[in-house]
C-alpha cells in the first residue's frame, strides 16, 4: 500500500524553521513508524541559489549586526496591503513550490514559514487536486501578517492569543488549532547518564553550569555577558562553567574560544545538552524559549529581534522563571543571583503533554 507522502515547506532563516519541521516529522515517526513518506524541501533552495544566498545572507547579516533594520522591515511588511503587493514580484518561489508539488504528489502541505503561504495556496487552487494545506506557526505572541492564509485547511498556533490574532485577521475560528509549538520530542526524555554527556562536552561533572544559545545564527549580547561573567566569576571565585553554542556565527565562536570558554556550533546533541546545564542565557527565540520549559531549566533574557520576539519576553516571563536582563552588568548580576542561590526548578514536561506530539496527531487525522 502506497505511503501517504507530507511534503514540509520551510526556509533556514535562522534555525527555527528547520527546527520545527523536524520536530513534527521526528514526533510522526515514533508515533507511526513506516506509516507516513516525509519530505523537508527548503523552497528558496530549490533551483535558485542565488535568491536562496542573497535572502539568508541578508537576514544572517541583520540579526547579527543591525537588528533595528529587521525590526524596520517586520513593521514595514507586516500589513496585508504591502502583502498584496509583492505577491507578482514571487513568481520565483510561484515556480519552485509548484515544480516541488508537481514532483513530489504530496497527500498534504505543510507550511512552516511566513514567507510562502499565500503563494502555496494559490499552486494548490491551480493544481486543483484537492491536496490539503496546514500552516504550522512558529511565534507564539506576535505573528507576521506573512502566516495569514485564509484558504488554508487549518493554521496551528502556539497560544489563545495567537489564535485571537489570526481571527482578528479574518480566519474562521473553526479552522485555527491551539496545540503548542512543536520541539524535538528528545527534549521531554530525561538524560540517563548526566557525567558521561557532560564529559562529551568537556564539561566538569559537578559544577554549576551555564548555557548560553543565540539561535542559529548566534545573536544577541554572548561576548560582552560571557566576557564579563568569566572576569567576575575569576574575581570572587565562582565555581561554575560556561558552554556557548554559536550557530553559524564563526566569528563569535573564535572571540569566544579566545577567552577559554567551550563555544561549539550546532550540534544535534542540544536535548541532551540541556538536560545536564544549570541555567540558561538566550534572546527570545521561541524554540529555545519552549526548549528550556521542557528540560525545567530557568531563563535569563538578554535581547531579543524586534518585531516577532518582543512578545516573547513577557510570554515566558508569565509563564515560567524567566528574567529580562538586556544590559551586560544587568545579566552578569542575575546569573550569579541564581548560581548563588538557584531556585528549586520547574517539572520537566512530561513527552505525553509535549506539543509536538498534540500536532503530530492532529496531522495524522488529516491524512484518514
Amino acid at each position: 500500500m502506497r505511503k501517504k507522502k507530507i511534503l514540509f515547506l520551510i526556509s533556514d532563516t535562522g534555525g527555527g524553521h528547520r527546527a520545527s519541521a523536524n520536530a513534527v516529522i521526528s514526533a510522526l515517526e515514533r508515533m507511526a513508524p513506516g506509516r507516513y513518506d516525509l519530505k523537508m524541501v527548503d523552497f528558496f533552495n530549490v533551483g535558485n541559489s542565488a535568491v536562496d544566498g542573497v535572502i539568508k545572507g541578508f537576514y544572517s547579516r541583520v540579526i547579527q549586526r543591525h537588528r533595528w533594520v529587521w525590526g524596520l522591515t517586520f513593521s514595514l511588511t507586516n500589513n496585508r496591503v504591502f502583502w498584496r503587493a509583492v505577491q507578482p514580484l514571487y513568481r520565483i518561489i510561484h515556480d519552485n513550490i509548484r515544480m516541488m508539488i508537481d514532483k513530489e504528489k504530496p497527500d498534504l502541505v505543510v507550511s512552516i514559514h511566513p514567507m510562502v503561504n499565500t503563494i502555496t495556496k494559490k499552486v494548490l487552487d491551480e493544481l486543483g487536486q484537492g491536496i490539503p494545506f496546514l500552516i504550522i506557526t512558529t511565534d507564539p505572541v506576535t505573528l507576521h501578517v506573512g502566516w495569514l492564509e485564509r484558504g488554508a485547511d487549518f493554521t496551528i498556533v502556539a497560544t489563545e492569543d495567537a489564535k485571537k490574532c489570526l481571527i482578528s485577521l479574518g480566519v474562521q475560528e473553526a479552522r485555527v488549532k491551539v496545540l503548542g509549538l512543536p520541539i524535538a520530542p528528545d527534549f521531554y526524555i530525561p538524560v540517563r547518564d548526566k557525567g558521561v554527556v557532560k564529559a562529551r562536552f568537556g564539561l566538569r561533572k559537578d559544577v554549576f553550569t551555564v548555557l548560553f544559545s543565540g539561535g542559529g545564527d548566534g545573536g544577541g549580547k554572548i561576548y560582552p555577558v560571557v566576557k564579563r561573567l568569566i572576569k567576575d566569576a575569576a574575581g570572587e571565585r565562582l565555581d561554575l562553567q560556561v558552554i556557548v553554542v554559536c550557530g553559524r556565527n564563526e566569528k563569535l565562536r573564535s572571540k569566544l574560544a579566545s577567552l577559554g570558554v567551550i563555544a561549539i556550533p550546532f550540534t544535534d546533541m542540544m536535548p541532551e545538552l540541556m538536560g545536564v546545564v544549570d541555567l540558561m542565557v538566550i534572546k527570545a527565540g521561541p524554540g529555545t524559549i519552549e526548549e528550556s520549559m521542557a528540560r525545567g531549566l530557568p531563563i535569563i533574557i538578554t535581547s531579543y529581534l524586534p518585531g516577532q520576539e518582543k512578545a516573547n519576553i513577557d510570554y515566558a516571563r508569565k509563564k515560567w522563571r524567566a528574567f529580562y536582563e538586556p544590559t551586560v552588568k544587568g545579566a552578569t548580576d542575575r546569573i550569579k543571583s541564581e548560581f548563588r542561590s538557584p531556585a528549586k526548578r520547574h517539572a520537566p514536561v512530561k513527552a505525553g503533554d509535549a506539543p509536538v506530539y498534540r500536532i503530530a496527531k492532529f496531522i495524522s487525522s488529516m491524512l484518514k
